[in-house]
């Protein structure tokens, strides 16, 4: 294949909001995200946690300012976590054709998918715009998310988030406090949308 599929866009666009979730205060946790991936050649290292606390920092903060409504902001942060990783399109030609892929810094396994997963998000802004990252406004949730559908509408990153916070709203108002201005500013009338499948 000559590009990436657009499969491949939304699987690695998810891998990196998973990354910018990640705290990866452990190897462990970088171990964790390679077990998604196939079969890693090589155990990850200390030099591959580090980069991965690069990448998330860098990719959350993108998350957060596209979320934020700075498109240009979250462009060159995303341009500067794909410097860092080294993150460069590749071509094979094997027996069953052409594939791309994205190499990253220094060629390992853990490199290799922080670099597509940048690359993977980079893509999905491509194709769909910076309104289609988002950040949950639940309180006490640090998570981002892709938006598949309904940009601009979704508010939290799970049907968890939401409906923790609707009811605490209705717990507010069965309490007579009445509903003060939450921290995602829509109206308590507002119903949770279908989790879309990040």
């Amino acid at each position: 294949m000559g590009a990436w599929s657009g499969t491949a866009i939304t699987t690695w666009a998810r891998r990196a909001a998973v990354v910018a979730n990640t705290d990866f205060g452990r190897l462990s946790d970088l171990e964790a995200l390679l077990a998604d991936a196939a079969s890693p050649e090589l155990p990850a290292g200390p030099d591959d946690l580090a980069l991965a606390r690069t990448a998330a920092a860098g990719l959350r903060e993108a998350f957060l300012r596209a979320g934020d409504g700075d498109a240009g902001g979250s462009a060159a942060t995303l341009n500067m976590v794909m410097a860092r990783l080294y993150a460069r399109p590749r071509v094979t030609v094997d027996d069953d054709g052409w594939r791309t892929y994205v190499a990253g810094r220094g060629g390992s396994p853990a490199a290799e998918y922080l670099a597509n997963a940048a690359w993977g998000l980079a893509q999905w802004v491509g194709q769909y715009g910076p309104d289609r990252l988002g950040r949950c406004r639940a309180s006490r949730c640090r998570s981002v998310y892709l938006v598949r559908r309904w940009a601009g509408q979704r508010r939290y990153c799970s049907e968890r988030c939401a409906n923790r916070m609707y009811a605490a709203a209705f717990r507010r108002r069965q309490a007579g406090l009445g509903q003060p201005a939450t921290d995602e500013g829509h109206a308590p009338a507002d119903r949770p949308l279908p989790a879309a499948r990040t």
